[in-house]
């Protein structure tokens, strides 16, 4: 909020929605006249200056998030100093005011902008956006819930960003993380100090941006594992980032992170087990490897061959092969079993269905190994159709149980 007026902003309506809307409609009217205090100024270039003395600005990475932002004559004096500043306030009013300042100094939108909206704090809100700083001036005494709103802001904040750090990461979507190399030192492995400086290079540690590979979500999430502090919930995690997550804990050893990551990706195993196999032959977790190239041979070929990592194609493929075996063994079965038990339908002497049934079954077996993961599933359908042949139907599938058993763990063909 701006310096000049100390309007309501009950972003969570704290039991007092009325109160706010009040505060709403009142600044909607009078923020026009906001600016005009023979102190406003003043009392704002102290504002901006004690802000700016707080935090390490950067100009190139700093993002601002200003709630019950005003008519920015705060945000103009510390916009210069950061990447983005992005104003949130209730009253459109303010927002209109703070466009109008941010146009008359020639300050683009992407540069600052303000945004009317009562946050919740949600995923999506604000684009998804992670600040660096999150600030409000002369508006927390108008909160009723202290607690609640800080927490709500702290929601916005990336989890890693400490002002007395003495290292910069920069993701590959160019968010900059500052932590402290101690902690990097004591929990991991994979970040060597002597790399941090380029070689030869005058600057000291604190200054250097190390650009690293991950994305910000990754390293949001890595870093948080070299801080003594509850670690991240990993269940509302979708696969494709736990994966790319548990991929830079093993390549940068961060050893607290790497069973956890290690459990959940292995409860991935039903749903994306190619992932899960890439993920467990890469790092040797031969138990997870058993339990997900099963699934894999269900896959079709041209997806195991474009995501499967080149150097256990060839492994993969002779596995793939027993399956194979396997498959033509099971199929070859159906024919030598006989059936000699009399019609439960007709009570005939001989029973007609056990072709039907020997039939239904090779077809849902068809050409593809991947069929042998539902073999309960093809022969409990053919039991309901075909009860006169059931006593058959178990003893092949009792055969292709027992072969599918004995087929080798795949860390065997590495």
């Amino acid at each position: 909020m701006s310096a000049e007026h100390s309007h309501s902003h009950s972003h969570h309506h704290h039991h007092h929605h009325d109160f706010a809307a009040a505060n709403q409609a009142l600044f909607d009217k009078h923020a026009h006249e906001a600016d005009q205090r023979p102190d406003a100024a003043e009392v704002a270039a102290k504002i901006a200056e004690a802000i700016l003395k707080a935090y390490p600005f950067d100009r190139d990475n700093t993002l601002v998030l200003d709630y019950a932002c005003g008519t920015g004559i705060v945000a103009r004096s510390i916009v210069p100093h950061c990447k983005t500043y992005i104003g949130v306030d209730i009253s459109q009013g303010m927002v209109d005011q703070f466009t109008k300042g941010a146009e008359a100094h020639g300050i683009p939108t992407e540069k600052m902008r303000a945004i009317r909206t009562e946050l919740k704090g949600e995923d999506h809100e604000l684009d998804g956006i992670k600040f660096d700083v999150v600030m409000c001036s002369l508006a927390y005494h108008h909160i009723g819930d202290i607690l609640s709103v800080t927490r709500l802001l702290a929601f916005f904040l990336k989890p890693v960003n400490f002002p007395d750090a003495d290292i910069s990461f920069r993701s590959n979507d160019q968010v900059v993380f500052r932590v402290h190399i101690k902690n990097l030192e004591t929990h991991s492995d994979g970040f060597p100090p002597a790399a941090f400086c380029a070689s030869g290079s005058t600057a000291s540690v604190s200054e250097e941006v190390v650009d690293l590979s991950e994305s910000a979500a990754v390293l949001d999430l890595l870093f948080q594992y070299v801080y003594p502090q509850r670690q991240p919930d990993l269940s509302e995690i979708e696969l494709p980032l736990l994966a790319d997550l548990s991929e830079a804990v093993e390549k940068y050893q961060v050893y607290a992170a790497m069973d956890i990551c290690k459990i959940f990706m292995g409860n991935g195993l039903q749903d994306n087990p190619l992932t899960v196999l890439n993920y467990a032959v890469r790092h040797g977790y031969s138990d997870i490897a058993d339990e997900a190239a099963p699934l894999t041979v269900s896959l079709p070929l041209d997806e195991v061959g474009t995501h499967m990592y080149s150097t256990y194609v060839g492994a993969w493929l002779k596995y793939y092969a027993e399956w194979q075996k396997i498959l033509e063994v099971a199929s070859a079965e159906g024919w030598r079993i006989g059936h000699t038990s009399p019609c439960r339908i007709s009570n005939s002497s001989t029973c007609p269905h056990w072709l039907t049934a020997r039939q239904h079954v090779l077809t849902k077996l068809g050409a593809r190994p991947g069929a042998l993961n539902d073999l309960a599933m093809i022969f409990t359908t053919a039991h309901g159709l075909y009860p006169c042949a059931i006593e058959s139907l178990r003893q092949w599938e009792y055969f292709i149980v027992v072969k599918v058993k004995d087929i080798p763990k795949f860390r065997n063909f590495l």
